[in-house]
């Protein structure tokens, strides 16, 4: 969901006015993004910082409820978002009824990971410290949100990014030694992969990734828990890391 948004307009709007997310492991579960009208198209960096703060919430307080969250931006409504049992038409939302009429453009996107994407493939190594699962999610969410705000240039040469006060801290980096392979789109896909890595192995300790393209590695990465990332430049236990 919020890797698939990270990697499209930072600053355009989304492609719909309703915008559904669900997924197939949880059919009955849905995220509903709408804006402030029938036909408002919300801009997308408000609903990338509605969806963290909104998971921040739930997972801070472990208020797990069927809930609509109003998004404002400087004091003016941008939209809203909803999370609960996914409606059997966009009519029939349970977005508190925002809207009385339906709404004329839906979007339902499925949210999956592949490594098959962009011939990327991934390799994984755990290590060091433990964390918890709600620190690696939200570390993994605050990377996705920051990475999804474009570069000057679409290179990874040093990428830092975490959620506070959540202790996973993600970084990446390009492969040493050779001009950046490694794109932020690269980086996106990468950093989703490695969460859905942790929540299938059920294992949440530091992880090193080591990522190529198919032909040749393009970089390396993964989170570590605050504080064993002593600087933003030089995080010793991922720089030290070697895969087999």
């Amino acid at each position: 969901m919020l890797a698939g948004q990270a990697a499209e307009d930072f600053y355009g709007r989304m492609r719909s006015a309703t915008t559904i997310f669900t997924t197939p492991e949880h059919p009955e579960l849905a995220i509903i993004v709408v804006g402030t009208t029938p036909t408002d198209r919300i801009r997308r960096r408000y609903a990338l910082w509605g969806l963290a703060r909104m998971m921040n919430h739930m997972v801070l307080h472990n208020d797990f409820r069927d809930f609509t969250f109003e998004l404002n931006y400087r004091g003016s409504p941008v939209g809203q978002i909803y999370v609960g049992p996914e409606p059997t038409s966009p009519s029939e939302s349970t977005v508190k009824g925002v809207f009385g009429e339906p709404q004329s453009v839906t979007q339902v996107i499925y949210t999956a990971i592949s490594n098959e994407t962009e011939m990327l493939s991934w390799q994984y190594q755990y290590f060091g410290l433990s964390l918890t699962m709600n620190e690696v999610f939200m570390g993994t969410v605050g990377a996705l949100v920051i990475g999804a705000r474009p570069a000057s240039i679409n290179r990874v040469s040093n990428f830092v990014a975490r959620f506070p006060p959540y202790r996973a801290v993600h970084h990446w980096a390009c492969s040493p030694g050779q001009p950046s392979l490694f794109t932020y789109s690269m980086l996106i896909k990468s950093i989703q992969a490695t969460a859905m890595h942790a929540l299938d192995q059920m294992d949440f300790r530091e992880l090193g990734v080591r990522v190529t393209d198919g032909v040749q590695e393009v970089g390396w990465g993964g989170y570590v828990r605050d504080p064993a990332l002593k600087t933003a430049n030089c995080p010793p236990p991922l720089s030290s890391l070697s895969f087999r």
